[in-house]
């Protein structure tokens, strides 16, 4: 079949503001009709005549050009050399442009910080008080003098606080080199065999003090050495085990009581499930110049095979180890990435600083590790391996939400507005959805209800019995009076101080992050009735693998603004 051929009609139907006659007879009507008592001439001739032909004709040429596309209106006769700007000189901006502000909010804060490569959560709170910070004020020579301490010969001084102070917790994005660096935990493994060639792997988890707890000037020792901790222009360093019990002021390495390394590993074996304590003096050279790190504590994990084939002269070799795998390398290394990566985030924060606003402190969270055990009942063809891996999922998620990114093209295909869309900051990474912000603010209370209603979902899973949860301290002790409250008359909670496992609510300290602590948590499968463990390694593999399902990583290089449509010139 042929084309029709384009072809222009004889008479084109116009609409009404572009049909010239039919303008210049209405306007011929309305002259008759206003004036023809003065006025009776209405040929071509006449001037008022003329004037009308010529408004005619000018909305006639209104009326066709206000019928194109805005585009076509802005596009200049020689076109933009620049493909992302078509209309240079026009006075108008993109979405990306016009509706996204500096940040102003906690909220715009938390969003600028998260954009950062290295941050994964923040939280910005204004402070109340003056936060250790104060002034004395007085009027001097009708100026107003400031002084931190009072000044004698101004007995009008008056103490002031400053307001508009931030608190700013950075949750810090895991190092590919140094794992989690929101902990001061330092972990090793190891593996033995057993008499049939299976390996049994153990676990040293070791939990440094903080750094406000060391000398100040021994502190800046530490992290200052490079040279001696790196062994460079005649530098070094010498490491050595002062103290190793069970208990912070006993050393199983110097007992009498414990007179041999039979003993010794009898003592450590006997203790292998409680928290130990260690003291280190490091000596740099040349100078001999001391450092002391106190009651670091450790944890060991492992089976009966594991604990069996430790030493108390294998774990005192382990710990003096220093080279760059050795415990005080890699905790000294993982605290100069920290500090590398706070000083990015604070260099932002100034960056975007208001006036007459500040930050009074910017510090990585502090962790509050939870451990949660359970009886879940299965179905017979369940994989619980599986349902092990999940479980953690969904517990991880719960104690500490995660802030996806979108796409722009995301969020239009969703129906959000635009202007939700650009509401904050200028981010480079993505867009974040205030409902994620908000969900993934620092919990203060852990609810077994919610983590249940979560665990049922999964599938294979029939029931979730005995789910209990307990909170560590720093040092990996469990905590106490802070599970289960009953309720005072005003609302208020009252905890039993011998009380540690929470089956209701675990209350977790204000400023604090909950973390998971798989290590210390236990969940028992039940088939028809009968108990199985999962074999955690494959468990372990599977929780990598939906984890790496379920990130959603910042984005880079796509689109984040609104395309400037192009218009044709005419």
């Amino acid at each position: 079949m042929k084309k029709i051929p384009d072809s222009i009609p004889k008479q084109p139907e116009l609409k009404p503001a572009e049909d010239y006659y039919r303008l210049r007879r209405e306007g011929i009507g309305f002259i008759e009709k206003m004036g023809s008592a003065l006025w009776t001439d209405y040929n071509s001739h006449d001037p008022g005549i003329t004037i009308l032909e010529n408004l005619c004709y000018a909305l006639t040429d209104l009326a066709y050009r206000s019928g194109w596309q805005i585009a076509d209106l802005l596009t200049p006769a020689v076109p933009s050399a620049h493909p992302g700007q078509p209309f240079p000189k026009q006075a108008f901006f993109t979405a990306l442009e016009i509706l996204t502000v500096n940040p102003v909010t906690p909220d715009d804060f938390r969003r600028l910080l998260i954009d950062l490569e290295v941050v994964r959560n923040a939280w910005v709170f204004c402070k109340n008080c003056a936060c250790g910070f104060s002034y004395y004020a007085w009027c001097q020579n009708d100026q107003l003098q400031l002084s931190y301490q009072k000044p004698d010969d101004a007995p009008d001084a008056k103490r002031v606080g400053p307001e508009g102070l931030y608190e700013v917790l950075l949750e810090l994005d895991s190092d590919p080199e140094w794992g989690d660096l929101n902990d001061r935990k330092i972990e090793q493994a190891y593996t033995v065999f057993d008499a049939e060639g299976k390996p049994h792997r153990g676990t040293l988890e070791m939990r440094f003090p903080a750094g406000e707890s060391v000398n100040p000037e021994q502190w800046t020792r530490f992290l200052d050495n490079n040279d001696a901790f790196s062994s460079q222009n005649g530098a070094t360093f010498n490491l050595k085990v002062s103290r190793f019990g069970a208990t912070k002021t006993f050393d199983m390495l110097t007992d009498p009581a414990l007179k041999d390394d039979a003993g010794r590993d009898k003592y450590l074996r006997d203790h292998w499930r409680t928290v130990w304590y260690l003291s280190f003096e490091i000596t740099l050279q040349p100078g001999g110049k001391k450092i002391f790190i106190e009651h670091a504590a450790l944890r060991l994990y492992g089976d009966a095979i594991a604990k069996n084939a430790a030493t108390a002269a294998g774990m005192k070799a382990l710990f003096e180890d220093k080279t760059p795998t050795g415990f005080i390398q890699r905790y000294r290394n993982k605290l100069l990435r920290i500090n590398e990566r706070l000083a990015e985030a604070k260099g932002v924060l100034q960056q975007y600083r208001n006036l007459d606003e500040d930050y009074y402190r910017i510090k990585v969270v502090d962790i509050e590790e939870v451990s949660v055990c359970a009886d879940v009942d299965v179905k017979p063809d369940a994989d619980i391996e599986r349902v092990q891996a999940e479980i953690w999922l969904i517990i991880e998620q719960y104690f500490n939400p995660p802030v996806p990114f979108y796409t722009l093209q995301e969020l239009l295909d969703s129906d959000m507005p635009v202007e939700d869309i650009f509401n904050g900051p200028e981010l480079s990474n993505g867009f974040i959805k205030s409902t994620d912000l908000n969900a993934s603010g620092l919990k203060t209370v852990l609810r077994s209800s919610d983590l249940i209603n979560s665990l049922m979902g999964i599938n294979g899973v029939i029931a979730v019995n005995q789910l209990l949860m307990n909170k560590y301290d720093a040092e990996g002790n469990v905590v106490k009076g802070a599970a289960d409250p009953s309720w005072a008359g005003n609302g208020s909670p009252l905890f039993d101080n011998s009380k540690a496992s929470a089956s209701w609510l675990l209350f977790v300290s204000p400023l604090h992050q909950p973390r998971f602590h798989r290590g210390l948590s236990r969940f028992l499968f039940f088939k028809n009735g009968l108990p199985f463990l999962p074999r955690k390694d494959e468990a372990y593999n599977t929780l990598i693998q939906l984890r790496g399902e379920l990130e959603r990583p910042k984005i880079k290089n796509t689109p984040n603004d609104l395309a400037i449509p192009g218009g044709v010139f005419r």
